[in-house]
């Protein structure tokens, strides 16, 4: 149990590392091993013999992970650094701006053509395009960074993410439509700079709810070990084992939580849709199983004699 212990702390110390890095990569990656630790945590939990030391110490290395300001610290970074490619481009002669995007235009070995087409670029395209179409592009890439955060910062006035990614959802369409018609080329650094915030923001929210479900599973065996039952509700576990009741991001509600009379307990969110279909994990007809697409995002049962169990959080 202890050495368990040490290597969940240490995922959990990773997953901490370089959260003042304002790179979405970086934050993306921190999301990813929060993800891994918190499965493995879901695993470790089926495991008896936890003392409730152990578990506090356990709780406590994943209340010092937060994921949504991960997520939003990158989308942050992401906007000042496409900020910077406009301001240096603005102040770059036609060649030295050409190459800024060399990489991205021009690929493959040299040849006559790769030479016209870097002399057209840099001599015709980035002139003209300076000239005519860098503030336009410019408040394009503002305008569509800003309509991708606001869904991250409306969670923390307790709006439901349901209802808020819509946001993101719609500034990524009008970008895809841009890049697929004539107006790519007066807005080539927004369609080159801008990520797909839309998965992101969606991972980050997800994971962030595992982390929840998480709390809320380690003081309920927490609870178990101290009283010798479940308690009624999750909020009977504020404040003796959380300082508050594990929240769904998904509808902006605590997570759904029932006992059984064996001992047993199911923890759930209601998942990307918003609705409450009772704890239901059975995915639609025709999607895979996981703990994303059922019809409710359900904390795995624990593992039966037998060995078997549901799927583990994460992707």
């Amino acid at each position: 149990m202890e050495e368990a212990l040490r290597n969940l702390e240490a995922l959990g110390a990773l997953a901490r590392m370089e959260r003042d890095e304002c790179t979405l990569v970086a934050q993306m990656i921190r999301v990813s091993v929060a993800g891994l630790g918190l499965s493995l945590t879901w695993e470790a939990l089926q495991a008896p013999g936890w003392t409730e030391p152990q578990l506090e110490h356990l709780q406590r290395i994943w209340e010092q992970v937060d994921l949504l300001e991960a997520v939003e610290r990158g989308f942050v970074g992401e906007r000042a650094g496409g900020y910077d490619v406009f301001t240096r481009l603005r102040h770059s002669s036609g060649t030295q701006a050409a190459r800024l995007f060399d990489i991205v235009w021009i690929s493959g070995p040299p040849s006559a053509k790769r030479t016209l087409e870097e002399m057209l670029m840099y001599q015709v395209y980035f002139p003209a395009y300076k000239l005519t179409c860098i503030d336009e592009d410019e408040l394009f890439y503002l305008r569509i960074m800003q309509e991708s955060l606001r869904p991250l910062r409306s969670l923390k006035a307790h709006r439901p993410w349901a209802e808020t990614k819509q946001g993101s959802a719609e500034a990524i369409a009008r970008l895809n439509q841009t890049a697929n018609s004539p107006r790519r080329y007066s807005h080539f650094i927004s369609i080159m700079a801008i990520p797909n915030f839309v998965r992101a923001g969606e991972r980050g929210v997800q994971v962030e709810t595992e982390r929840q479900m998480t709390l809320a599973a380690i003081a309920l065996k927490r609870f178990q070990l101290r009283h010798g039952n479940l308690p009624s509700s999750l909020e009977a576990l504020v404040p003796e084992f959380l300082a508050a009741a594990p929240y769904d991001y998904m509808n902006a509600k605590p997570l759904r939580y029932r006992s059984g009379s064996d001992r047993s307990y199911v923890i759930y969110s209601v998942g990307e849709d918003g609705k409450d279909d009772g704890g239901d994990p059975t995915p639609p007809p025709g999607q895979p199983s996981g703990l994303w697409t059922g019809r409710d995002a359900v904390w795995p049962s624990p593992v039966n004699e037998t060995g078997d169990g549901a799927p583990q959080p994460g992707p």
